[in-house]
This record gives structure tokens, C-alpha cells and sequence, in this order.
């Protein structure tokens, strides 16, 4: 199962730190011209879609509401 993983993260995108995915979210909100919680799911679709599959929705929905609050 070892030898497996590896192999398998080998071929997966490395993961997006906390601090890349604020500077993603922070781009998001400011190309969606987001002010408030309402615009969350424009500023998460953007992200979503930015991240790549490389950051967890989780972390970048928490972002979100952190920076539009």
C-alpha cells in the first residue's frame, strides 16, 4: 500500500498551503468585486476553479468567510 501511495502522489498536484490558497481567495474577491458574505459563491466558484484541485473546499470556503467578514 506504501509503494502504491507513492506512486500515486507522483502524479497528483501538490496540495496548496494555507497561504498560497488566502493569496487565490484574495484575487477571487477582488476580480468578483466581492464586499460582503452574499458574493460568497461567486468569490467561490473563482477559487474553486483556481485552485485546481489542489486546495480542499473547506479551506478555501473558511477563507472566504474570513476575509469577507
Amino acid at each position: 500500500e506504501r509503494a502504491e501511495l507513492a506512486v500515486l502522489q507522483e502524479f497528483l498536484p501538490a496540495p496548496l498551503g494555507e497561504a498560497e490558497a488566502e493569496e487565490i481567495v484574495r484575487a477571487c474577491i477582488a476580480e468578483a468585486g466581492a464586499t460582503s458574505r452574499k458574493d460568497t459563491g461567486a468569490v467561490m466558484k473563482l477559487a474553486t476553479a483556481r485552485a485546481g484541485g489542489r486546495a480542499d473546499g473547506r479551506l478555501l470556503s473558511g477563507l472566504v468567510a474570513r476575509l469577507l467578514a
